[in-house]
């Protein structure tokens, strides 16, 4: 039985799209850099006609660029929000590659991560007490909203 090595879901949308350990799946996450990421290879894989046909992944590639807060990943133990604003082939942006060719072929996702925004109810209601406080009620807004969806 393979073993899901990450999982990236929406409980707003009630989506959830699970990576096992496939021979075929290379996951790298590299969330010790600045700004932090994490990779996932598809060799043989075409993840966007998959997503296509694949009402969950259609919607997470659909959010892409819309800068939604709502699509977290969780891996090794860690769940982080995903930082899906920026869209494009850019080293900062995240992207979406695909390569075809008779030699090599397959998907490379490169997402990433808010680590700014908590995943916790608790730390987001403290960051929304700081952000009222510091009279910055745009991010507030964006916090409560979190908050009544978690």
């Amino acid at each position: 039985m393979k073993k899901i090595v990450l999982t990236i879901f929406n409980k707003k949308k009630d989506k959830s799209i699970q990576i096992s350990n496939e021979d075929w799946v290379i996951f790298m996450p590299k969330d010790y850099l600045n700004p932090p990421f994490i990779e996932i290879i598809f060799n043989g894989f075409d993840f966007y006609k998959h997503s296509i046909k694949c009402n969950d992944c259609g919607e997470f590639i659909r959010d892409f660029g819309t800068g939604t807060l709502d699509w977290c990943v969780n891996y090794m133990d860690k769940t982080e929000r995903l930082d899906l604003l920026i869209f494009g082939k850019n080293y900062v942006e995240n992207n979406l590659t695909l390569k075809l060719s008779e030699y090599e072929s397959g998907t490379k996702l490169k997402l990433y991560l808010n680590t700014n925004i908590s995943t916790d109810k608790i730390q987001l209601q403290n960051k929304l007490e700081e952000l009222v406080e510091n009279e910055d009620y745009l991010k507030a807004n964006k916090i409560h909203k979190l908050i009544k969806e978690e």
